[in-house]
């Protein structure tokens, strides 16, 4: 069969690592997959190779010079001819990456980024353009270093004379665009007051420490905190103890993922504002509750190409004779059913 186009595809046995709790001798972190390449029939490859690229962006508002590093860059020659020769048809390739367990976290926000990627190159002959492919991988800190759950989603606080009020939600681990409930519950302390509304925002906080490469002690630090979105709800006059339940969508974009290394750490927090009316005063209580937001886990090796396994040969056989060594006839054995 003739094939007209290539393709060239990574399928990775899973795109999300975690790193150990262990910051003093860190293990190292493994990433697998599985290169498909199909490759047109005209198409001449002179050589295959597959790379791990992790590199560091940051430019901070009061500094000028942009910071960059490169964090990693690993490299596995695959096929490797002396010219341009034809494939033989569809080739399944599988690598292995070992990193150390002490790269920064993968993080991608207003003012930097830390970002990972397997990339396949395919370089043909001179008058045909190379076919690339790549995939993201991202590396985290295992959410348990960050909260414990439980704790982490609940949280009840007595504001003295006010409101006695319980926040609570179902997990403290999100993905961009994931919606959740929120519950709140209050009841309010003082003669003839109330809770009036409630108002509650993500927010997000950033802090860099980014040291000079000339001196390592001279330390460029940066810290930003933004609001990403803001849901309410008001309640009757009549409505003296509170049980509402909001729901809450984390952004689509424009969010950064958790982390927490020597040069960045992001975190996110529920930040509610919870306003009071009693007959001679107003006012606004606060409940902060750290939540985590992490990387949805893209499809791995096992949705989306089975692991190929050599597959032991059938025995050979041989055709048998119906004469024994005396030269007597020897019918075959009679079968039952």
């Amino acid at each position: 069969m003739v094939v007209l186009t290539s393709s060239f595809e990574i399928f990775l046995l899973k795109d999300v690592l975690y790193k150990d709790d262990d910051l003093m001798n860190p293990s190292q972190l493994s990433v697998r997959g599985t290169i498909l390449f199909n490759p047109s029939s005209a198409l001449r490859v002179r050589k295959i190779t597959v790379q791990l690229l992790g590199s560091l962006s940051i430019q901070l508002p009061a500094v000028v010079k942009k910071t960059k590093r490169t964090l990693i860059s690993n490299s596995i020659t695959l096929v490797d001819n002396k010219k341009p020769a034809p494939m033989p048809g569809k080739s399944i390739y599988h690598f292995e990456f070992l990193l150390p367990g002490d790269l920064p976290d993968s993080f991608n926000c207003e003012f930097g980024k830390a970002e990972y990627a397997v990339k396949a190159v395919a370089e043909t002959s001179l008058f045909t353009a190379d076919i690339k492919t790549e995939r993201p991988i991202y590396i985290r800190r295992n959410g348990t270093n960050y909260y414990d759950t439980e704790d982490a989603c609940l949280t009840q606080k007595v504001f003295k004379d006010q409101a006695d009020c319980t926040v609570s939600l179902p997990v403290n681990e999100f993905t961009p665009g994931e919606k959740f409930e929120l519950n709140f519950k209050a009841k309010p302390l003082a003669v003839n007051g109330r809770v009036t509304s409630i108002s509650c925002f993500v927010k997000e906080f950033v802090r860099y420490q980014i040291p000079s490469k000339a001196n390592p002690n001279e330390i460029s630090v940066g810290e930003y905190l933004r609001r990403l979105e803001f849901v309410g709800a008001t309640f009757a006059n009549e409505q003296i103890d509170v049980d509402h339940s909001i729901i809450i969508k984390i952004p689509d974009t424009n969010v950064s993922f958790d982390c927490l290394n020597s040069l960045v750490e992001i975190s996110h927090a529920l930040s509610i504002r919870i306003h009071t009316n009693t007959e001679t005063s107003e006012d606004q209580l606060v409940i902060d509750m750290p939540i985590m937001i992490v990387p949805s886990t893209g499809p791995t090796l096992y949705d989306q190409l089975p692991l190929y396994q050599p597959v032991e040969l059938p025995p050979i056989y041989q055709t048998a004779s119906t004469v024994d060594p005396a030269g007597q006839y020897r019918p075959p054995p009679n079968y039952v059913c």
